[in-house]
């Protein structure tokens, strides 16, 4: 249960944090583990952005 927990207020921070930060985190690891995991945290916080606005009332398809 904690692990849950602890899991849920790292992706509720990745969620906030900026963008362009973790992809330069990302351009610039040289290994490749970090990378992936960056890259992913980067994918991840940008999915959730899209999902707010395309969730938004006004939002035209």
């Amino acid at each position: 249960m904690d692990n849950e927990i602890n899991l849920d207020k790292l992706l509720k921070q990745v969620e906030q944090a900026d963008l362009m930060q973790l992809m330069n985190a990302a351009s610039y690891e040289e290994d490749e583990d970090k990378k992936k995991v960056l890259e992913a945290l980067f994918t991840y916080a940008l999915d959730k952005r899209q999902e707010k606005i395309i969730n938004e009332k006004d939002f035209v398809r």
